[in-house]
């Protein structure tokens, strides 16, 4: 049996466990970056004009974070079901308005 060839990946925040994402598309990822190679530039991200990825970023964590919070909450309830708070609480709330998927 062949040998799959390893690959030495020098991420600091990325440990490659198992082998849904392969370590050559994640090399290929990081090949798509400016001109200046430090970044991908807003544009690519489809972000306004005048407002910076960043803030996007943190603008999208806070969302995140305060759906993690109500929904949280929201799952400690004996009178609701967890099946339809999961969905209409959490996961719709995400995907719309964090990952802005529409």
């Amino acid at each position: 049996m062949a040998k799959r060839p390893t690959h030495q990946l020098a991420y600091r925040a990325i440990r490659i466990e198992g082998g849904l994402i392969p370590a050559e598309e994640l090399t290929r990822l990081t090949l798509l970056t400016d001109p200046k190679g430090t970044e991908q530039a807003e544009g690519q991200y489809r972000i306004a004009k005048g407002l910076k990825l960043r803030d996007e970023i943190a603008r999208d964590f806070k969302i995140a974070l305060s759906l993690w919070h109500d929904f949280k909450a929201l799952r400690q309830r004996q009178d609701v079901q967890a099946h339809d708070v999961t969905v209409r609480q959490w996961l719709l709330p995400l995907l719309r308005d964090v990952l802005h998927f529409h």
